[in-house]
């Protein structure tokens, strides 16, 4: 192919991570980048595409966004993209990252209390009887528990 340059183009493995957000209160799912992976090689048509630029790779049936663009060095043009190879939602970090984050939201919500298992006690004698479970499963999808 005249005029064309080699490509390979990637995509992302995402994981989850759980935070507790101080001013909202809440805890919340985010992912983050944790590794990328080839979705495709070949030769492409000049000119070398731009980050911001789109392109559709046929194999896969997926249009993806090129993020970044970078040279290698045996003169081949690498294509990073937006498209989630992966997600990956239960692994030992991400159970940490949500114990975590349930640790820190139930400090800052029960200060008087030393444990979580309290918190069932104190809910099971107040006029709301047995919601801390509910509510903690509300913390954890990212409800307030107020409404």
């Amino acid at each position: 192919m005249e005029n064309g340059h080699e490509a390979i183009i990637k995509g992302v493995v995402t994981e989850s991570t759980w935070v507790y957000h101080s001013f909202w209160g809440k805890v919340v799912e985010h992912f983050k980048t944790v590794d990328d992976r080839v979705i495709w090689s070949g030769m492409l048509d000049e000119p070398i595409l731009e980050a911001g630029d789109k392109i559709y790779i046929e194999e896969l049936d997926k249009t993806v966004n090129i993020t970044e663009v970078i040279r290698t060095t045996k003169n081949r043009v690498l294509y990073m993209t937006d498209y989630e190879v992966e997600r990956i939602t239960k692994s030992d970090k991400t159970e940490e990252s949500r114990i975590r984050a349930v640790d820190e939201w139930f400090e800052k919500k029960y200060p008087h209390l030393k444990k979580f298992s309290d918190l069932n006690k104190e809910k099971s004698t107040s006029s709301r009887k047995n919601t801390s479970k509910i509510e903690a499963l509300k913390i954890l999808l990212g409800f307030d528990g107020e409404k």
